[in-house]
């Protein structure tokens, strides 16, 4: 989701970059600028700004790689370098391959770490309905990711997804106490629901923990001849069973809901064994992301993405939040 984490205390230097970063004129030099950096040939074509600025650079009017603009204070040189090397680790699963000049993969251009990779043809953001089957291929492509950080791990410097910073009012992405949309009695709920959240992660016994995407939403999933990911922005240490949560982001009150997670069960399991006790932390995952996502909801109210969200998320939420604290489900 290329999702902000909300910064305490922000100065004005980093707002003032944040102010330039927001401005479409800028970000039209620094991505002609990255493109003669990376030595490759092409037009910057803008396509969206959300905590990062992305581009299609275009030959013949046909996108050939994608560019990363990051926003300024959003990740570290590090970080970055580690999600590079994440991504050339993986063999086996059809992603955005990142592209270097030099061996250079992450350049500095106008206070912006840019990087570049390989742009992925296929269609983004699928309809569900009717294509409930796609998340057998995700979740395939899950345990392929989760394979490969066992068998071949590195020291990443990446953001650890604990419940803390998922829910927690100091969240990576916000704080969902912050919504104006539930009064306080619901609030009160959801804030139990968390604490029940809390317990049941805490007894959570599992190896099944490590690099993980933390974003393998529609929207990040390209289907085409290949199913493909994008965006591993947001990757980061958490549990296996998280990247089923964040496949069904803004689908947790669908009917299909069980459907969905049955078919990613099947073809996680292709791959890698899942038992009972991961099985029936699914719920609890689930609705952690969701209150995340209830957090950045809020915390970006006034972005076109969010505006263009089901109004009715954050009542879906406490309903879900609700029935968990008395049922243990939903």
């Amino acid at each position: 989701m290329s999702c902000h984490r909300i910064g305490i205390g922000m100065n004005s230097v980093v707002e003032k970059s944040i102010e330039m970063f927001e401005n479409i004129e800028n970000l039209n030099k620094t991505a002609s600028m990255a493109v003669s950096a990376f030595g490759i040939e092409g037009k910057a074509v803008f396509v969206q700004i959300s905590e990062n600025a992305t581009y299609f650079i275009c030959q013949n009017n046909k996108p050939i790689y994608t560019l990363r603009i990051c926003r300024p204070n959003y990740h570290t040189f590090e970080e970055l370098e580690s999600e590079i090397q994440w991504l050339l680790n993986i063999d086996d699963v059809n992603i955005c391959k990142p592209i270097s000049e030099n061996g250079e993969y992450v350049k500095k251009i106008n206070d912006c770490y840019c990087t570049m990779y390989k742009y992925i043809d296929g269609i983004a953001d699928v309809e569900i309905e009717g294509n409930e089957n796609l998340y057998i291929e995700i979740g395939r492509i899950a345990g392929l990711l989760h394979k490969n950080t066992i068998e071949k791990p590195f020291n990443a410097i990446r953001p650890k997804w604990s419940m803390e910073n998922l829910i927690g009012k100091n969240g990576l992405w916000g704080d969902w106490r912050k919504t104006t949309v539930l009064n306080n009695q619901q609030k009160d709920i959801v804030e139990k629901t968390c604490t029940k959240i809390y317990e049941k992660v805490a007894n959570y016994k599992t190896d099944k923990y490590g690099l993980i995407h933390i974003d393998l939403r529609l929207t990040n999933i390209i289907v085409g001849k290949t199913t493909g990911v994008i965006d591993f922005d947001d990757c980061g240490y958490g549990y296996f069973m998280q990247d089923l949560a964040s496949s069904v982001s803004f689908l947790e009150n669908s009917p299909q809901l069980s459907t969905l997670i049955e078919n990613w069960y099947k073809g996680y399991e292709s791959v890698l064994p899942l038992d009972n006790k991961d099985k029936e932390m699914a719920k609890t995952f689930i609705l952690a992301r969701q209150i995340q996502l209830l957090a950045w909801v809020t915390s970006h109210s006034k972005s076109t993405y969010v505006q263009g969200i089901d109004k009715d998320f954050p009542i879906k939420c406490f309903i879900n939040a609700e029935k968990y604290l008395k049922f243990g489900d939903f």
